[in-house]
């Protein structure tokens, strides 16, 4: 129970990362920026936390970073 917990406070409190997001307002057209955006911040979040551990680990291909930023755009 605690777990869930603590992914509910972290959720409440998780805020997109300013340069993550110049970063993703790069990487997707117009668009999908524009869906990105009407994703809650909490979402947003998660999905440039994705995004970054992409590109850390070295990945470079268009098609998957659009898919890490825009993987739960369906929840919104």
């Amino acid at each position: 129970m605690s777990y869930r917990l603590r992914q509910f406070w972290e959720a409440l409190r998780a805020r997109p990362d300013p340069q993550a997001l110049e970063a993703a307002q790069r990487v997707l057209a117009p668009s999908l920026w524009a869906l990105f955006r009407q994703m809650p911040p909490n979402e947003q979040a998660h999905a440039l936390r994705v995004f970054q551990r992409l590109r850390q680990a070295g990945h470079t291909e268009h098609d998957l970073l659009v898919a890490a930023l825009l993987h739960d755009v369906g929840k919104a």
